[in-house]
């Protein structure tokens, strides 16, 4: 699973935010209404990885920008992202093994 974020929640309101919840496909697939294809532009990106529970996803996010920040890094104009490699409900502590990207 893969979302995208196209708004920042430190700029936008949270009900306004918009972004995709994806699927990552070894192949294209035909689409049709409101299934959609997209892809991430490439580049360079900044990457935290984490294993966190479901209220700690803000603090990660705040903590790699912070990172970003101290280190003379600056934010490309492209979206950030998220990749989950499992299912928090099946984690022995209900933990979220997610990736976190910042294009830079």
């Amino acid at each position: 699973m893969v979302t995208i974020y196209h708004d920042s929640f430190k700029t936008t309101d949270p009900q306004k935010v918009r972004l995709s919840a994806c699927i990552s496909l070894p192949q294209p697939i035909k689409v049709s209404g409101n299934i959609g294809r997209t892809s991430i532009e490439n580049g360079k990106f900044i990457v935290g990885s984490f294993v966190i529970g479901l209220s700690e996803f803000e603090k990660a996010w705040n903590s790699l920008f912070v990172w970003m920040a101290e280190s003379g890094y600056k934010k490309a104009d492209r979206e950030v992202f998220e990749i989950y490699h499992n299912d928090y409900r099946v984690h022995p502590e209900k933990k979220c093994i997610v990736d976190y990207y910042i294009p830079i």
